[in-house]
C-alpha cells in the first residue's frame, strides 16, 4: 500500500494552514483517555485490550513481544511492548497542551527526521548549516516493506537569497522564488526484527540536488519523549555514564550533544574549555516510570552524536536520540589581526562510504527498566555479535612504570634533546621487590617508554628496539625472567599512532591541508601548551602498514607476550586533506585490522579507556572511565561502562597518584570492581619539573608505597571474590551511598559521605566501604 501527501507552493494560504494543522495531530500517550483514539487488541488473548493508539494508525508488523503501528499518510508510528502494554511514540504528544516548547522546536517535536544541510549557492566558506524537518516536508510517501514501513520524505529548500524588493510584484517574487526551489528526498525505514525495533536512514539512496550538501541526519529526535508531567531520567554514556532527570532543569537551556568516540582532532581549537570525558559506547536510553528503552547505534557510530534534552526552557519534553554527521565543518580565522578578519568554514569530503545510519531500540519494563537493564541489554548485544567474551584474569595491583623520557639539556650554551632514565630495567626489579616486601603479593607492571624513543615517539613505530639508556637487551631479559619467577605480569606499552618528527605526508591533515597536532592543554587556563610535545597523528589508512612492520619486529625481538596499544584503542579521528580524505567512519575498521593482526601474533593485547569496537580483542583495559564530565545538566554519575564489562574484561581505574581526590577514586574503583592503578617511577620525580612530563608529579614509588599497601590489603580480599563476576544491580540507596550486587550474591556498599552509615544492618564507615556475601 502507498499513500502520498503533498503541499505545493501555489496552494492558497488557507489550504496550507489546514494541511499543517492536520499534520500537527500527534498520537497520544497510552495512559490518557483522550477522544480520537481507538482500542486495539494485542492479539495476546486480549490481555492488553484496553491499550489505545491514535485512530489513524494501523498495525503494520508484529513479533512475539512487539507490535508496530503506523500512520500511512505521515510516516509517524508507535511501537507497543506486548509484555508491558506500554506504547512508545515516534513524535511528541499533547502539543496542543504544551506551552513550554518554543519556536521551530514545535515542528521538530512532530518530526521523525531532521536534515542538516548547507546551501552551496551561499558559498561553503561562509555558509551556516540550515535545517528541514519531516513535519514540514512537501511530500511523504509511505509504503509497506517486510516487517515494517519505508518512508520517503521529500524536503523543499528555497535557495533564493531574497524574496524580492519593494518594486517587485507579488507574482514576480513568487516566480523568482519558485525558480530556486530544489528538492531533497531521504528514505527512512522502521522495522521490527524480533524484539528489536530498528530505525534506519538509507543514506545511499538519498537524492540531493547539486545545490545542497547534507551535513547531518537527526533521526527520531522525539522518539519516546516524556512530557513535563512524567518522571524518569535520560541515560547518556558520557565517561562512565550519567543520568539526566526529566525535571529540575526548567530554568536553564541545558542540553547534551557530544560525538561518539570523542571530538575529531582534525577540527582544531585554540581553547579546550573543559576537561571532559569521552563517549566510548554508542548507546543511550530513557526511563519513563516502569518502562525504558535502550538505543544502540549499530551503523555509523563513529560519525554520530548523542543528543539529550531534559524538560527546560524552550523544551516541554525530555528526549534523547542520535544524529549522524555526514560532514565535518572546519573553521579558521583569516586576517585575525586586521580589520579584514574573516571566519572561513570548510566541509570535509565524503562520509566514509557509510550507506546506512541505523539505531536499534530495545524495550525494557519492570525491574529491568533502568540503566542497569540498559547495560545488560548492551552487553548481550555485544556478546551476540561476537564482540565480547569472558577473558578476566586474577586480580592484581597495577603499576604503570615509566622508562625513558626526552628532556632538554644544554652544552656550551646549546640546547639539545637527550633521553634520560626514570626507571631502568634493573630498577623495575628493585621497585617490584619493594612492593612485594610491603605486602602487595599480586602485582602487574605496565612498562611505558621501555623502548625505541621512550615515552614519546620521535618517528613512527615500525620496529621494536630495547633502549641502551635503560640497560639494553641483556638487562631486559634479566628483568623478564625475574618478573616471571615472581609471578608478576609484565605488559609493554606501544604507541602506534603518534609521532613528533618525520615525513608530513604520513601525518593527518585538516580540511585546509594543514598538519594538525595533538596538543596538551595548560590546566590552569585550558589553552594549548605550545611548549609541550605537539604530536602528529598517523593517517588512518597507513596505520596497518606501519603496525604490521612493528608487530612482526616485536614478536621476533621482544621477550614479552603482553602488549598495550593504548592510543590505538581510544582514538578515532579523520584526515581531511582535499581529495585524500579519510573520514573518521573508516577508523574503527583500520584499528580492528591491527588488533586482529596482534592477536594472530599470539599477543595478549591491552587497551586504555577503550572504545567498544576494540573489546573483542582485549584482555585488559587500563584507565577505564570512573567519572563523567560532570556537566551541570547531569544529576548523577553511574558506572555503566563497568556494568557492561565487569566479569568479561579486567579493568583498572585511573592512576591514584594523579587523582584530585585519591580516596574518592579508590572508592569509585571499589564501587565498580576495578583493579587499582598507580603511576610509578624509581627516580625522584622532581627532575620532571618544567618538562613535558611534569604531570607525573608524585609518581616516585617510595612516596605512595604505604598508601598502596593499605588500600591493597583492604580491597584485595573483596576483589578476589568478584573479579570474574558480572554486576546484576547497582543503585544509590541514599545520597552518595551506593550498592553494587554481583551474580554470586556479594553486595558491596560504598559510602562517599563524611559520616558513618548503616545499610541492611551493615555499618559502612565514612569515606569507606563494606561488603557481605550472599
Amino acid at each position: 500500500m502507498k499513500t502520498i501527501t503533498k503541499t505545493k507552493r501555489n496552494l492558497v494560504l488557507v489550504l496550507i494552514c489546514v494541511l499543517l494543522v492536520a499534520l500537527a495531530i500527534s498520537p497520544v500517550s497510552a495512559d490518557q483517555n483522550t477522544s480520537g483514539v481507538v482500542s486495539l487488541s494485542s492479539g495476546s488473548a486480549g490481555e492488553y485490550s484496553d491499550i489505545v493508539v491514535a485512530d489513524n494508525y494501523t498495525s503494520v508488523a508484529s513479533s512475539e513481544n512487539l507490535e508496530l503501528f503506523a500512520d500511512m499518510s505521515t510516516g509517524r508510528f508507535a511501537v507497543r511492548n506486548l509484555k508491558s502494554g506500554y506504547v512508545w511514540y515516534s513524535t511528541a504528544s499533547d502539543l496542543d497542551r504544551d506551552s513550554m516548547t518554543l519556536g521551530k522546536e514545535k515542528d521538530y517535536a512532530q518530526s521523525i527526521l531532521i536534515v542538516e544541510y548547507v546551501n552551496v549557492e551561499n558559498e561553503i566558506e561562509t555558509a551556516l548549516a540550515e535545517y528541514c524537518d519531516s513535519n514540514s516536508a512537501v511530500a511523504t510517501e509511505v509504503s509497506n516493506i517486510d516487517n515494517g514501513i519505508r518512508v520517503d520524505i521529500t524536503f523543499e529548500v528555497d535557495l533564493s537569497s531574497k524574496a524580492g524588493d519593494d518594486e517587485s510584484s507579488a507574482e514576480e517574487v513568487e516566480q523568482s522564488a519558485e525558480a530556486e526551489l530544489v528538492n531533497l528526498t531521504v528514505p527512512v525505514e522502521f522495522i521490527l526484527d524480533g524484539d528489536v525495533f530498528r530505525a534506519k536512514v538509507d543514506i545511499k539512496n538519498a537524492k540531493c540536488d547539486d545545490h545542497l550538501i547534507v551535513t547531518g541526519y537527526d533521526l527520531l529526535p522525539y522518539f519516546g519523549a516524556a512530557d513535563w508531567t512524567e518522571n524518569g531520567y535520560i541515560f547518556v554514556p558520557d565517561g562512565s555514564g550519567a543520568l539526566i532527570n526529566f525535571n529540575g532543569h526548567e530554568e536553564t537551556k541545558s542540553n547534551y550533544d557530544e560525538m561518539v568516540y570523542g571530538d575529531d582532532l582534525s577540527i582544531q581549537s585554540e581553547l579546550n574549555p573543559t576537561e571532559k570525558e569521552t563517549i566510548r559506547m554508542p548507546v543511550f536510553g530513557l526511563k519513563n516510570g516502569n518502562n525504558a528503552f535502550c538505543g544502540i547505534i549499530t551503523e555509523g557510530a563513529a560519525s554520530s552524536h548523542i543528543k539529550a534534552n531534559p524538560t527546560n526552557y524552550g523544551h516541554g519534553y525530555s528526549k534523547v536520540n542520535a544524529e549522524f554527521k555526514t560532514k565535518l565543518v572546519s573553521t579558521i580565522v583569516m586576517f585575525s589581526k586586521s580589520s579584514e578578519r574573516q571566519q572561513v568554514n570548510r566541509l570535509s569530503q565524503g562520509n566514509g562510504n557509510v550507506d546506512t545510519f541505523t539505531v536499534d531500540y530495545y524495550f525494557l519494563s519492570g525491574n529491568d527498566a533502568d540503566y542497569v537493564g540498559m547495560a545488560k541489554t548492551y552487553r548481550n548485544y555485544l556478546e551476540e555479535k561476537g564482540n565480547l567474551s569472558k577473558k578476566t584474569t586474577e586480580p592484581v595491583l597495577n603499576v604503570d612504570t615509566y622508562g625513558a623520557v626526552d628532556i632538554t639539556a644544554n652544552f656550551l650554551g646549546f640546547s639539545y634533546k637527550k633521553l634520560e632514565s626514570l626507571t631502568s630495567y634493573s630498577e623495575v626489579s628493585k621497585m617490584t621487590d619493594d612492593l612485594q616486601s610491603s605486602g602487595i603479593n599480586n602485582l602487574g607492571v605496565r612498562y611505558i617508554g621501555w623502548g625505541n624513543n621512550g615515552l614519546t615517539n620521535d618517528k613512527i613505530l615500525s620496529s621494536a628496539n630495547y633502549l641502551g639508556v635503560l640497560g639494553g637487551q641483556k638487562n631486559f631479559k634479566t628483568l623478564a625472567e625475574y618478573l616471571e619467577e615472581k609471578s608478576i605480569s609484565l605488559t609493554l606499552e606501544s604507541d602506534l599512532i603518534t609521532f613528533t618528527d618525520g615525513k608530513s605526508k604520513h601525518a593527518s591533515k585538516t580540511a585546509f591541508a594543514e598538519t594538525y597536532y595533538k596538543y596538551q592543554y595548560l590546566r590552569s587556563v585550558y589553552v594549548r601548551d605550545l611548549n609541550g610535545n605537539a604530536q602528529m597523528m598517523l593517517i588512518p589508512n597507513m596505520i596497518n602498514k606501519f603496525s604490521s612492520q612493528y608487530l612482526d619486529s616485536y614478536t621476533k625481538k621482544i621477550d614479552c607476550d603482553n602488549v598495550s596499544l593504548s592510543t590505538l584503542t581510544n582514538s578515532v579521528y579523520s584526515s581531511l586533506r582535499l581529495n585524500k580524505t579519510f573520514y573518521r567512519t573508516t577508523m574503527p575498521g583500520y584499528v580492528e585490522e591491527v588488533l586482529e593482526n596482534a592477536n594472530s601474533h599470539k599477543l595478549n593485547v591491552s587497551g586504555e579507556s577503550a572504545n567498544d569496537f576494540t573489546f573483542k580483542y582485549l584482555s585488559k583495559i587500563y584507565h577505564a572511565p570512573l567519572y563523567s564530565s560532570a556537566y551541570t545538566i547531569f544529576d548523577s554519575e553511574v558506572p555503566f561502562y563497568q556494568i557492561v564489562l565487569h566479569g568479561y574484561i579486567t579493568m583498572t581505574g585511573e592512576p591514584m597518584v594523579q587523582s584530585v581526590d585519591s580516596q574518592t577514586t579508590f572508592l569509585k574503583c571499589v564501587e565498580s570492581g576495578n583493579e587499582l592503578l598507580w603511576n610509578g617511577i624509581y627516580e625522584d620525580a622532581v627532575q620532571l619539573n618544567d618538562t613535558n612530563y611534569d604531570d607525573l608529579y608524585g609518581s616516585t614509588y617510595t612516596l605512595w608505597i604505604n598508601d598502596a599497601t593499605e588500600k591493597y590489603t583492604a580491597y584485595q580480599p573483596l576483589l578476589e571474590k568478584i573479579y570474574d563476576k558480572t554486576i546484576v544491580s547497582h543503585s544509590e540507596i541514599s545520597k552518595n551511598v551506593s550498592l553494587t550486587e554481583y551474580d554470586n550474591g556479594v553486595k558491596v556498599y560504598v559510602n562517599f559521605t563524611n559520616k558513618d552509615v548503616v545499610v541492611d544492618d551493615v555499618k559502612v564507615a565514612a569515606k569507606n566501604f563494606a561488603y557481605k556475601e550472599g
